[in-house]
């Protein structure tokens, strides 16, 4: 079996986790994280289930993910509201409107 994008070929076994479900033969590929299937040719889409909150882009790479939150918004998937950051702006942008 030849495996491909990095992938490594393992001897098969039932009780090794390494190996795809559904893979029979004597040999499997066991991929980079980044990568599935059964000879490691799929890449793995890490933003696919969406994982940015509050409608955060969700920036997919080799290793991961991570997401660029909307102003006011922060944390790992963009779950927390900055409430504090998000007063000041307000009352900022209130005082230059007072202003002009």
């Amino acid at each position: 079996m030849t495996c491909k994008n990095g992938g490594t070929c393992v001897p098969f076994s039932v009780d090794d986790p390494s190996c795809n479900i559904g893979q029979i033969g004597s040999t499997c590929c066991q991929c980079p994280p980044n990568f599935t299937g059964l000879r490691c040719e799929q890449e793995v889409d890490f933003c696919s289930s969406n994982p940015c909150k509050t409608n955060g882009r969700c920036l997919s790479d080799k290793s991961g993910y991570r997401c660029q939150c909307y102003e006011g918004y922060m944390g790992e998937n963009c779950e927390g509201n900055d409430k504090k950051k998000h007063f000041t702006k307000l009352i900022f942008d209130l005082l230059i409107c007072l202003r002009t």
